[in-house]
């Protein structure tokens, strides 16, 4: 699996926001997994977007609209597995080695 770049820049609540490989998602992770998220995990909504932020390339609520194609569904698994390992949302503020992320 290639090399990946995730960086979390704001979240509010359970809501995460950063970018995969220089892309902008916008993601909303449960504590526990849930049977409305992604393959029965915790991420329940995801939005993957151009690098201007304009257009959708991914978008998940409670079903796919939009599903990834080519390189950014190795992104999309490479975030999924990202969110599969957060605390609780509680706790993301205090994530080791990194500094405080803004609120959205």
């Amino acid at each position: 699996m290639p090399e990946h770049t995730i960086t979390t820049d704001c979240f509010w609540r359970n809501w995460l926001g950063g970018t995969i490989d220089g892309l902008p998602f916008a993601a909303k992770i449960c504590d526990v997994n849930s049977s409305d998220g992604i393959d029965n995990g915790r991420v329940l909504k995801l939005f993957l977007y151009t690098e201007d932020g304009e257009q959708e390339l991914a978008a998940y609520e409670r079903g796919w609209s939009i599903y990834p194609s080519g390189e950014h569904e190795a992104s999309m698994d490479a975030l999924l597995a990202f969110c599969a390992k957060l605390p609780p949302a509680d706790d993301w503020h205090i994530r080791a080695g990194e500094k405080p992320p803004t609120l959205c």
